[in-house]
């Protein structure tokens, strides 16, 4: 099926006339543009999206010119999201901004994109390896900059020359790269493997393009964006020093570390650890001394009781990522509470005898201090504990998963919902009593919402103002 041109008949609605401004305002994406229960896609989107979905293509009228259109369910996107940033295309989501309310048409904009370097779904990621996207500029030198958006991971540095930029690509395998437009190409014949990859975006430093991009896709201010970024890194973590050895892509290959190895030692039982196991893999140890303090933990620690706490653990790090970017559901705060639960045995675990030999290594691998830290992870365990249901599962909303005594004003509208329909009785009593109109009815339906309902004969004399204070 072919879309018409936008300058068709078929196109000039009001719908598609504020369909096609947000289309401008988002070029190069997919538009997922709300429409009820829906999101629905249009014209070349539809086309386009359409098998990858594994949805019908459909058409929105029986015109001389129908117009290409597919749909999916709103409540179930995220399901479908991950088959576009796979195959390498982004998502624009356009919402109702507002209410459904008497006049015909809703506002809508876009919310938020999603690059195949900006998912927001950790459940659609190797959970063994980070997922980066790269930003690389030029000025005197080349500067690149790593970063992984939900587990927050974000290092800078530079590189001479093409040979350097292929090893650092190997290694991360970003799966996207933005490009500013002083980069000359020709120089970096290695980048020509991750063309379907790369986009041209913005000048000046990697930093300060990640940085627009991030408020460009997140609908982010300035201040949202720099309190999401976390601490840089140098990128000098991805480089050989005087006690470790970064493995060339070539001998990594060549010993087949990935994935063969790294499946056949990796017992690990939180995410985390396997991340961390990929990247201890890449790089042996040159120091005796760091060598053997692994060896003489691994002889005096409880390494299967310890596997076992470790396997009740979610993926924290790109749970807390999902949070911080306003997209987690409510069981996902459940998934904190209980891993921070785990913490606190692990906590209980580091009491042992064994844990001098964990100390000593401390200092060696650059672990943080967790003396220093767990008293801070069991204050927020307790908080969680105290403000969550205990008896909330998966399918609970919101408002089941707050503990009562927590929030007066949530408990009073937790009470007005579980009891609405009486309440609904009682309030249309009272505005019949005062109106004096006996025939008025409170009624819902799903565009207006509720509504009061009086015959025309009577609507000349109903005046009634609502406030909040009324209403409850």
């Amino acid at each position: 099926m072919k879309s018409p041109d936008r300058s068709s008949p078929s196109w000039q609605t009001p719908l598609y006339q504020q369909y096609w401004k947000i289309k401008d305002e988002v070029p190069g994406t997919l538009l997922f543009f709300r429409l009820g229960d829906f999101y629905e896609l249009f014209g070349d989107d539809a086309v386009q999206a359409a098998p990858l979905l594994q949805v019908q293509l459909t058409s929105r009228s029986q015109s001389a010119e129908p117009i290409p259109m597919c749909g999916i369910p709103y409540h179930a996107w995220e399901n479908y999201a991950d088959k576009i940033l796979s195959s390498g295309l982004s998502i624009a989501i356009a919402d109702q901004i507002e209410a459904a309310g008497a006049k015909k048409l809703v506002d809508r904009a876009v919310v938020r994109i999603l690059t195949p370097g900006l998912p927001i779904d950790p459940t659609k990621l190797n959970s063994k390896s980070y997922h980066y996207l790269a930003v690389i500029s030029q000025t005197d030198t080349y500067e690149i900059v790593l970063f992984d958006f939900l587990a927050r991971k974000f290092f800078q540095g530079e590189f001479s020359d093409d040979a350097a930029l292929s090893e650092i690509l190997s290694r991360t395998d970003p799966r996207e790269i933005l490009l500013s437009s002083e980069v000359a190409i020709e120089g970096l014949p290695s980048l020509s493997r991750y063309e379907k990859k790369t986009l041209n975006w913005g000048r000046g430093s990697a930093s300060s393009i990640l940085k627009d991009y991030l408020a460009y896709t997140q609908r982010w201010t300035t201040s949202e964006v720099e309190a999401y970024l976390p601490e840089l890194q140098s990128l000098q973590e991805f480089s050989s020093n005087n006690e470790e050895v970064l493995l060339s892509s070539q001998v990594r290959e060549q010993w087949d570390i990935h994935p063969h190895l790294e499946n056949l030692l990796d017992e690990c039982g939180s995410a985390g650890g396997s991340r961390q196991l990929r990247e201890i893999l890449s790089r042996p140890l040159l120091k005796v001394e760091r060598i053997q303090a692994r060896q003489e933990l691994l002889k005096y620690i409880p390494v299967k009781n310890f596997l076992e706490l470790t396997r009740e653990l979610y993926d924290l790090e790109r749970l807390v990522g999902r949070i911080l970017v306003r997209a987690s559901k409510p069981y996902e705060l459940l998934r904190v509470r209980d891993s921070l639960k785990v913490l606190r045995k692990i906590d209980d675990f580091f009491k042992g005898e064994w844990s001098a030999y964990f100390y000593a290594l401390k200092d060696f691998e650059k672990l943080p201090d967790w003396k220093a830290l767990s008293p801070e992870l069991l204050a927020m365990e307790n908080l969680f504990s105290k403000t969550l249901a205990e008896e909330a599962t998966v399918q609970s909303s919101v408002r089941d998963l707050i503990c009562e005594g927590i929030d007066k004003d949530f408990d009073s509208l937790k009470n007005l919902y579980s009891n609405l329909e009486e309440w609904l009785t009682t309030f249309e009593e009272k505005l019949k009593a005062e109106t004096g109109i006996n025939n008025l009815k409170l009624r819902f339906n799903r565009v207006a919402g509720f509504y009061i309902e009086v015959s025309k004969a009577q609507s000349a004399k109903f005046q009634v103002t609502l406030s909040a204070d009324k209403l409850l």
